[in-house]
């Protein structure tokens, strides 16, 4: 299964880890029952250690789901494109106690795409905008594009990892 993964780390204390992953070619039927998505986000954010406190889902007409997650230790969400056979989701953990990675390869396990892109930034407390750098990890990677009508193979476009503006 084609994937690309990028770590962005801050240079100083990290207070959370925050995962953002993209999935394609995801069975149509899975990414537009909000049962079938809860059972497996339920069971990532325990994968992770983390903790469940509530939940809010919406289906949007004719298809598509949105679903978010309260965590103890902060969020994960959902929204998918059945119709594009894709979702996105994003998951931000608080503290050492548990670990967002976990729970993107739980989903992907799980959802079983074509092709997944996964981002994971260290979140930090940073005292000048130059806390934020990339380790190890090239300034461009690739992100395969939307799936195309008919089953068409997935390209893949550049993109640029550094951030574009700091407060």
């Amino acid at each position: 299964m084609p994937h690309n993964k990028t770590i962005i780390q801050p240079s100083g204390s990290r207070n959370g880890r925050h995962c953002l992953l993209d999935l394609y070619g995801c069975p149509q039927q899975q990414l537009d029952s909000i049962e079938s998505l809860d059972r497996v986000l339920r069971n990532a954010a325990e994968a992770a250690g983390a903790h469940v406190l509530g939940v809010v889902s919406h289906r949007f007409e004719p298809q598509g789901i949105s679903l978010v997650y309260l965590l103890a230790e902060s969020h994960l969400s959902i929204h998918t494109w059945p119709e594009h056979h894709s979702a996105t989701l994003d998951i931000y953990t608080c503290g050492e106690s548990c670990n967002p990675s976990d729970a993107c390869h739980y989903i992907i396990q799980h959802m079983q795409p074509a092709q997944y892109f996964l981002t994971e930034v260290q979140r930090g407390a940073p005292a000048s905008p130059a806390h934020m750098r990339l380790n190890s990890v090239s300034c461009y990677d690739t992100i395969p594009s939307a799936p195309q009508a008919g089953g068409e193979p997935l390209s893949a476009q550049a993109v640029n990892a550094w951030p574009t503006h700091w407060r």
